[in-house]
């Protein structure tokens, strides 16, 4: 540990900020989650998350240590409506254009793509709602199926057991997403 004068406040003092805002940003985003997850469970949606910060207290032990930029949930094909009505109702406000597609054009949607995202009402935390892990079908075709089913694995956060994938299939999206991004994220 360097002495507490040895580095000048001139560069300390934005490294603080920078961490005060990272650690606000980061209990926005545990709150959106916990949010998000009563929300799912009053409308009887399944869910398991993807990422963010319940990866993080299962791995680093502490939420805080990785930074998130949005709570990525994956749900069951049949239950999507659902879940876009339970957000819609909540206030969340789509972000990508889901909501303005016609009823055909949603049909290709939802072969083509993944997820839609919602802005949380009053923080406009992103919340992409998956409907299978990755673009393509074939693809961890063994994830989504029987969700509701499946076993989960689940790491308590603010008090609340959150439900993750299983720690095999866990690892398989992280790489495969890992993959698709080029590292980059």
């Amino acid at each position: 540990q360097l002495p507490p004068d040895s580095v000048p406040v001139a560069l300390t003092a934005p490294l603080r900020d920078r961490q005060r805002a990272a650690v606000l940003r980061q209990l926005e985003m545990t709150r959106e989650q916990l949010k998000l997850h009563q929300l799912f469970g009053t409308a009887g949606i399944t869910y398991v998350t993807l990422k963010g910060l319940p990866l993080a207290q299962r791995y680093y032990g502490n939420a805080g240590l990785r930074t998130s930029k949005d709570i990525d949930v994956l749900v069951a094909p049949h239950q999507l409506d659902a879940a876009e009505a339970a957000l819609l109702a909540a206030g969340y406000v789509p972000d990508d254009g889901f909501d303005r597609i016609t009823p055909r054009q949603r049909i290709h949607w939802l072969k083509a793509f993944h997820h839609c995202s919602f802005a949380a009402p009053g923080s406009g935390a992103l919340i992409e709602l998956h409907w299978r892990p990755v673009n393509y079908p074939d693809i961890l075709p063994s994830v989504t199926p029987g969700l509701e089913a499946a076993p989960r694995d689940q790491v308590v956060l603010g008090g609340v057991p959150i439900p993750l994938l299983p720690a095999d299939d866990m690892l398989l999206y992280l790489c495969t997403h890992g993959t698709m991004h080029f590292w980059f994220r």
